[in-house]
């Protein structure tokens, strides 16, 4: 929109300027012409009373020149009347055809996407699977040191039978320490062992992943990686773990 008002505001100054000089030449020159015509035809009375008719053509020649020069006159503002014209459409459909091929709609999610992969993300929703992680939970392992169980929910949207492991294996780090995938517990929930589970034709599962800790205070970041199509990293997010309650 404001695209558009400044080509309105540029269209309307160009003809507004385009007029007043027009308007202007034109009244100077009418003057001017008129002053011509007098004196022209004050000359021709005094020439036609002191030399009878011979001053007639002569006249007649100073009137033709004075149309030549009308004429061009006239040829020139007309040319420069219609550069200005043409300029000022150009500006006009130039600006017009920006705004005609640019797609509001698909804007906004694109400005909502940037903000959602800046605040870090690994979930996943296409045409093969659907990935969330929507759980973290401190735990101890068999020796008594911490860990995490991240929850995920995993949706297999294709025919052919995988796993959330086959498809989105997970790295974890916590601060400069690569943390370990597979920490023993002794009460370990279903959900750690559906992450083997392989499911086909749109059918969902929950799974965890039993993560070793190097402490429970830094942040863990964790990473999805696409083993199926892309093979390359989904995404990562930051987990504070302060927040998370510790079960001993």
């Amino acid at each position: 929109m404001r695209i558009l008002f400044c080509t309105l505001t540029v269209v309307a100054f160009a003809l507004f300027s385009d007029g007043c000089l027009l308007f202007s030449f034109d009244t100077k020159y009418a003057k001017i012409m008129q002053r011509l015509t007098r004196c022209c035809t004050i000359g021709k009375k005094m020439g036609n009373q002191k030399n009878g008719t011979q001053a007639g053509p002569a006249m007649n020649r100073h009137e033709r020149r004075i149309a030549q020069k009308r004429q061009v006159t006239s040829i020139v503002l007309i040319v420069l009347e219609t550069l200005i014209l043409i300029g000022v459409l150009i500006v006009f459909f130039h600006f017009f055809t920006k705004l005609k091929d640019r797609d509001f709609a698909t804007e906004k999610p694109k400005s909502s996407q940037s903000e959602d992969q800046a605040s870090g993300s690994v979930n996943v929703d296409n045409d093969n699977f659907a990935l969330t992680c929507y759980k973290v939970q401190i735990v101890r392992d068999v020796d008594g040191n911490p860990a995490a169980l991240i929850y995920f929910h995993f949706t297999n949207k294709t025919s052919e039978p995988l796993s959330m492991s086959d498809v989105f294996p997970p790295s974890v780090r916590q601060g400069d320490y690569d943390c370990e995938t597979f920490a023993t517990l002794e009460d370990a929930p279903e959900e750690l062992y559906n992450r083997d589970l392989q499911i086909s034709d749109g059918q969902s599962v929950e799974c965890c992943y039993a993560v070793k800790l190097h402490d429970t205070m830094d942040t863990l970041t964790l990473t999805i990686h696409d083993n199926y199509e892309t093979f390359t990293d989904i995404g990562s997010v930051d987990i504070p773990l302060q927040s998370k309650e510790t079960d001993s």
